[in-house]
């Protein structure tokens, strides 16, 4: 064992009482402990260390080269201790460290930006690192603990989901479609429409609900193309490709070249999940807490 593993904090705390009042009884007097012991504490941080840290007289304590030396780095140890056991509190009560947060649909970040801000009003010494690749390996990456949270329209087996926000569905259109300026339409006004949707793998429920809309009206609609990222099947109805069904939070980050319109007759409410593995984590549960707080409904 090396000597310098034998150092303890509290040594040079009571090494730096002694260096400043140049004193013994006096340091031990600050202290609060007994001469006798505090004289102890030095000779062990002596023989820890293999050096002497003071020359000793009858009238005075002076600190040799080694004590000055120690006395120069002793208080940023401390400091750093310190520092230390802050952040190891504040981490363990969830309001400091890293967050590493993945985005599952590009549909989403028209509402994440706000949550992040939130949640980082609160725990500015949170670093919040942003995943928004695409929503299938989300799932792997939380199972491989490379995320911590997924912010997800499907649930993901054995992780817990938490809703923190529902949508409603929205029409989108070229804005030189026929039905741009309409404030609202039915189902049944998209009949005859090609659609570009996303696939089913990459947000199972989400899929299902925009089918089942199309089942109630009576048709199957015409998918002519599929995308995986909102960007994507935009620029594709802004081309004039398509129409496509999207929650409402896609409004909070218009494409230019397309229009929103309401459905009137789809009363379906899509939930946006806050998606983690089944533990304690508090800063995990701060994160899912403050997500929670957000508007529920657009």
């Amino acid at each position: 064992m090396r000597r310098t593993q034998l150092l303890e904090l509290r040594h040079l705390q009571n090494f730096l009482a002694v260096a400043e009042e140049q004193h013994f009884g006096r340091a031990a007097a600050r202290l609060g402990i007994a001469q006798p012991p505090l004289s102890q504490q030095i000779q062990r941080l002596e023989a820890a260390l293999g050096v002497k840290l003071f020359d000793r007289t009858r009238r005075r304590v002076a600190l040799t080269a080694a004590g000055r030396a120690l006395a120069a780095r002793a208080p940023f140890v401390l400091e750093a201790a310190a520092a230390i056991h802050a952040d190891v509190r504040e981490a363990a009560l969830g309001r400091a460290g890293v967050l590493r947060v993945g985005v599952a649909a590009s549909a989403a970040l028209g509402v994440v930006p706000d949550m992040i801000a939130r949640f980082r009003a609160r725990h500015p010494d949170v670093v919040v690192r942003l995943d928004d690749r695409a929503a299938v390996p989300h799932a792997e990456r939380l199972r491989q603990r490379l995320l911590d949270v997924a912010l997800m329209r499907s649930p993901v087996p054995g992780m817990r989901a938490t809703v923190v926000r529902e949508d409603r569905l929205l029409v989108v259109v070229p804005s030189s479609h026929r039905l741009a300026q309409r404030r609202a339409v039915r189902m049944a006004d998209l009949r005859d429409e090609p659609f570009v949707l996303f696939p089913r793998e990459t947000a199972p429920e989400f899929h299902d609900q925009v089918q089942g809309t199309f089942a109630r009206a009576g048709y199957v609609a015409n998918v002519v193309a599929q995308a995986t990222e909102w960007a994507t099947v935009a620029s594709m109805v802004a081309a004039g490709m398509g129409i496509t069904i999207a929650p409402a939070s896609v409004t909070t980050m218009p494409r230019a070249g397309t229009s929103s319109v309401q459905l009137r007759d789809v009363d379906v409410r899509v939930p946006l999940l806050a998606v983690c593995r089944d533990e304690d984590a508090p800063l995990v549960r701060a994160f899912v807490e403050e997500a929670a707080r957000s508007p529920k409904r657009s």
